[in-house]
């Protein structure tokens, strides 16, 4: 084995640790300052009134542990017995 190659695999993956480390600490950065100036902005601006919605009833759910789900099954169970 050649004495270059661990050394090159590690200075390789070295650098893509510190990159990556640079970028996540860039993208934090540029989120925390994107919050910050939407909420500065959000508290100064006047804000429109906001919608109600009305809920929607539904139909209950069948239980899904009665004995009519399994049937089917017994009859098969029966008839193969």
């Amino acid at each position: 084995m050649k004495p270059w190659r661990p050394l090159t695999w590690f200075l390789l993956s070295a650098a893509c640790f510190l990159g990556a480390f640079y970028f996540w600490r860039l993208g934090n950065q540029q989120l925390s300052t994107k919050s910050a100036a939407a909420h500065a902005a959000a508290s100064t601006a006047k804000r429109a009134p906001t919608e109600t919605f009305k809920t929607v009833g539904t139909a209950p759910l069948a239980v899904l542990s009665a004995t009519s789900t399994n049937a089917v099954a017994g009859a098969r169970a029966a008839r193969d017995a």
